[in-house]
């Protein structure tokens, strides 16, 4: 399920972000801050290197279907997936040192995510926007069911058909609601 909301997420923002994390960074505690710094630089550069390898390799996959003298549906339906993926923004961040261990470097991991949140607006177009008040008013009102409800829980239609009811907004039920 996570494979799919980042899909979904790539598909409409057209990019991402990676954040490499080293879990067991406290591994090297024995050894020099130079050795450590080496360790991080090496992961980094691993993250270019494949980043560059699968451009390169859809880059190839395209020239070899453009090869050809007619293209079939199936391998012009291809052509166009391999041109989307060669169009999304991959944005590798420096990998961060943490440690799984004592903790050690989580609440630097947390602050970079949130700055990289509040930053990358093209990916994140939702976060410090104003949620309009239907939204917000809807969400009270799907809330307030649940104290009438003997398990709060209501499946997607009727979830849907409650808002329809109480709103007549059948065109914007997708808007309002996150599926």
């Amino acid at each position: 399920q996570i494979l799919q909301i980042l899909c979904e997420k790539i598909i409409k923002t057209n990019a991402i972000i990676i954040l490499p994390i080293a879990t067991c960074i406290d591994l090297y505690d024995k050894q020099s801050k130079e050795d450590k710094i080496q360790v991080l630089d090496k992961i980094n550069k691993f993250f270019q290197l494949y980043l560059q390898f699968r451009i390169n390799r859809i880059k190839h996959e395209i020239e070899q279907i453009n090869c050809h003298q007619t293209i079939s549906s199936s391998l012009s339906d291809r052509l166009k997936t391999y041109t989307a993926l060669l169009n999304i923004n991959v944005q590798i961040k420096s990998c961060q040192a943490i440690s799984s261990l004592t903790c050690q470097g989580i609440n630097e991991l947390n602050q970079k995510i949130k700055d990289y949140i509040l930053t990358e607006s093209t990916i994140f177009p939702h976060i410090n926007r104003i949620l309009p008040t239907l939204w917000a008013e809807t969400n009270r009102y799907i809330e307030s069911l649940a104290d009438d409800l003997p398990v709060p829980f209501l499946q997607w239609e009727n979830y849907t058909t409650h808002i329809i009811n109480k709103y007549g907004l059948s065109d914007l039920i997708n808007d309002i609601t996150i599926p």
